[in-house]
């Protein structure tokens, strides 16, 4: 095959790979939403939890998960739904952090866009998180996101994103030491 016609291969692209991305959780989305419509255990606590607005719910969590959810809730009503939107838009933005992690470290776009779908294959990715994810989602994303800004702030393209960097550890150290210092420890009391 010529080379003009195996590089203009729409899924390896960069538009291809949001597609593809997008396509395959909005299906998941919509398979679980409608085909399973029971909140798993782990949404079910969430729910429960997300009923007020608070520094802290779990001490082996960080609370960042169920702020996220609280504002998702606001516009979907605690449905299944909203834990849909919110799991499936983490993972979103873990494939699009990652994808551009690949960007910077592999140079042909085809390989890239591999390394990004082949994360279906573990079953962690491709069967475990539609079922009982929760704060996990906002680690993948949140880790993929500290990866890709640290890359391109190394690469000196961009000078923001070092600021973005340090204040997303900023934020994650202050967050602990919030945790940390008991502040957050009184999470069985709230709950009506």
């Amino acid at each position: 095959m010529p080379e003009e016609t195996v590089s203009t291969r729409f899924w390896w692209r960069p538009a291809g790979v949001v597609v593809l991305i997008a396509g395959y959780l909005l299906l998941h989305l919509l398979l679980r939403g409608y085909f399973s419509p029971t909140l798993s255990t782990d949404d079910m606590f969430e729910n429960v939890f997300v009923q007020e607005l608070k520094l802290g719910y779990q001490v082996r969590q960080p609370p960042v998960y169920e702020w996220l959810l609280y504002g998702v809730q606001k516009i979907f009503g605690p449905t299944i739904w909203s834990f849909l939107v919110l799991k499936y838009s983490l993972v979103l933005c873990f494939a699009l952090f990652l994808y551009g992690v690949a960007r910077q470290a592999i140079a042909n776009e085809k390989l890239a866009a591999l390394a990004v779908f082949s994360w279906v294959a573990f079953y962690q990715i491709g069967f475990n998180l539609h079922e009982g994810v929760t704060h996990t989602a906002v680690l993948m994303a949140a880790s993929a996101a500290t990866v890709y800004c640290f890359l391109v702030g190394a690469a000196g393209q961009d000078g923001r994103s070092g600021g973005v960097s340090g204040s997303c550890c900023w934020f994650g150290d202050a967050l602990k030491a919030l945790l940390r210092s008991g502040a957050c420890r009184d999470v069985s009391g709230g709950l009506k």
